[in-house]
């Protein structure tokens, strides 16, 4: 079977849950999913553009292109159909869940889980890129993890700002520097949550990792 072929199986297949149990209760007219309505209700900073970011884009450097406003998502993506936040899978009985999981798992055997993304993008490959790379990630909250690779050269100036943090004297001002340069100066970048597919990284000579401590919520 076709990869392409196999996408719209396995899209289709978690459609058919999330259409009939609608766990993420999203209000096209207010932009507000489950998560940021409960947010809302408690008085807490909460977003409308959508897809699981927060509020203009914050940490993530930028917001799901797309997201339509009225309409929510414009495009065919099988990893944010079958993605859910912990206050979406108490709508899903544990069944659904499980079918929602074996979904996920047989979209990473056939590399096409990819978050925010169509199922174009999901499907078109990328050349291996021959640049030395520094790998920064961090967590944002819970399980969104963020991968964002930058040309090596960059690595002592990261370091240093990071060490500035780390230090008694950092400000949210040196959170901001650093995540807005590296966001500047960034090759490529994957944002997930719970699954990623290794086939990812071996696009890239990845050369050193810098992991930084929890951000966000």
């Amino acid at each position: 079977m076709k990869k392409s072929h196999k996408y719209d199986e396995l899209y289709e297949k978690a459609k058919v849950i999330m259409d009939k149990y609608n766990p993420c209760m999203f209000d096209n007219k207010t932009s507000l999913c489950i998560r940021n309505a409960l947010k809302k209700s408690r008085g807490e900073e909460y977003q409308t553009c959508g897809c699981c970011g927060h509020k203009n884009g914050f940490i993530t450097g930028e917001r799901c292109k797309h997201f339509k406003k009225g309409i929510a998502c414009s495009v065919k993506s099988l990893a944010c159909k079958t993605w859910l936040c912990e206050d979406a899978k108490k709508n899903l009985p544990s069944k659904e869940l499980q079918k929602l999981d074996k979904i996920c798992e047989e979209a990473l055997f056939y590399s096409l889980y990819k978050i925010r993304a169509s199922k174009k993008e999901a499907l078109c490959k990328e050349k291996k890129m021959k640049k030395k790379c520094l790998l920064i990630t961090y967590h944002e909250s819970g399980d969104e993890i963020h991968f964002i690779l930058v040309d090596i050269k960059h690595k002592d100036y990261i370091n240093k700002i990071l060490s500035k943090i780390m230090s008694v004297k950092g400000k949210i001002d040196d959170i901001d520097e650093m995540i807005d340069f590296i966001h500047e100066n960034k090759i490529a970048s994957e944002f997930v949550q719970t699954y990623t597919s290794e086939k990812w990284f071996s696009k890239f000579e990845i050369e050193e990792v810098i992991h930084i401590p929890q951000l966000g919520e």
